[in-house]
């Protein structure tokens, strides 16, 4: 809305602004409508000049940082389950992780070249390899996992799981969910991984 309200006000200016006595330092010549239009609109001078040339720099920038925040987040999770399991130091994981995801990801960045890779149909690549198990096995898998842990005795165990979700503030999870979570949920899941392998476009 202020933005808005400063391009009005800019607008009425360039249209009206001939009207001010001469005396004060703001009032120019006439601009008629033809010549308002062309300046913002069919010129460099106008809304395709300066705000194109900010935006086409600053907000760029700002979808780069926020483009690293997001992939260092993943890479912290993966830093702390390193280091969990091995013991290491920050430094040390931290460069075994870096150098383990930098060659990882020279197979997508060189995958059309040096590494050509055709996993499944004709056209694909490293990346649709790579997004099939991501996307088609970790995740639902990881998923089924997580429901049988949380809902049943050689996990976490039910008690544990409710206890812990209705913590806080917001909606509850009820007694009577027990055999939604802990046998209907794990059963879909199960269900869509396996028609999603069905129905993957191998060849």
């Amino acid at each position: 809305m202020v933005v808005v309200s400063i391009g009005s006000v800019f607008l009425l200016y360039a249209f009206f602004g001939h009207l001010i006595p001469r005396t004060l330092f703001l009032f120019h010549a006439r601009f008629t409508f033809k010549r308002v239009v062309c300046t913002e609109w069919l010129s460099t001078e106008g809304i395709l000049g300066s705000p194109i040339y900010v935006s086409s720099t600053f907000i760029f920038l700002f979808m780069v940082f926020a483009a690293m925040s997001i992939v260092l987040g993943v890479c912290e999770n993966i830093l702390a389950m390193i280091r969990e399991l091995t013991g290491w130091s920050r430094p040390k994981g931290s460069v075994v992780c870096g150098t383990g995801v930098f060659l990882l990801a020279l197979t997508t960045a060189l995958g059309f070249s040096v590494f050509h890779f055709q996993p499944f149909a004709e056209g694909t690549t490293w990346l649709d390899f790579w997004d099939f198990i991501v996307s088609n096995n970790i995740l639902p898998l990881g998923s089924l996992i997580l429901a049988l842990f949380c809902c049943n005795k050689f996990g976490w165990g039910w008690d544990n799981f409710i206890k812990e979700s209705n913590t806080g503030k917001g909606l509850k999870v009820q007694s009577w969910m027990k055999p939604l979570f802990r046998f209907v949920l794990p059963i879909i899941i199960a269900f869509i991984y396996i028609y999603g392998m069905f129905t993957f476009n191998w060849r």
